[in-house]
This record gives C-alpha cells, structure tokens and sequence, in this order.
C-alpha cells in the first residue's frame, strides 16, 4: 500500500480537503475505476495549522440534531477547531466523497495527526 505525506500547515482548508478525496478515490491513478478501492494510505500532519479564508472561521456553523424535540446543537467552527483541528478536516473530507459503499473504506485510509 503506497503512503502519501501531505503537510496541511499554511494551506486553506476546502483547497486541500478536495486535493484529498481526489487522492482517497484514486482519480489521480491511470488505473482509476469507479467501484474500485485504490491501495494508498494519506496521512496528513500539522492540521492545526490550517487556514481558513475571509470571516469563517468567526461565522461559520456546525448543525446536529439529537432526534429529539427542540434540541439542535449549533457549534461554531473556531470552537470545534480549538477543541480537535482534525475533525474539522475530516468533516470537509468526508462531505467531498461520494455517498456510496465505498466511502467508510476510503475514509479508513486517511490518518490525521495534529
């Protein structure tokens, strides 16, 4: 299985979660088919050194609702990021894939360090 290093330090957010999922479904192979997994494993480092553009980072918002009546849960993205840079990269990650079968392996590749 082949290892790809990518330093996200200094690098925007959006531009390097779609360089990703390029690479997690293996479009940047000759040997690229649709319903195939690729044998690469990408690991990224330095994620909390990540940029964000414009005014993002004080406005934008993560929803999740619990089910249940009245309890929608908004995080911002400065707090999420202070709490864990690495979901937030994953998250931009993981909403760029397609929604198939193949998207849990895909993310199983991918290995994100601080």
């Amino acid at each position: 299985m082949e290892t790809i290093q990518i330093d996200a330090a200094n690098k925007k957010v959006g531009r390097i979660a779609s360089e990703i999922a390029h690479r997690l479904q293996g479009k940047d192979r000759p040997d690229w088919r649709a319903h195939k997994m690729p044998s690469v494993r990408i690991l990224v480092t330095n994620t909390d050194k990540l940029v964000f553009t414009g005014k993002k980072f004080d406005q934008k918002k993560y929803y999740r609702h619990t089910g249940t009546i009245g309890h929608l849960k908004i995080i911002p993205l400065s707090r999420r990021f202070a709490a864990d840079s690495r979901k937030v990269l994953y998250a931009a990650i993981a909403r760029m894939l397609p929604y198939n079968r193949l998207k849990k392996e895909r993310l199983k590749n991918l290995v994100l360090q601080k």
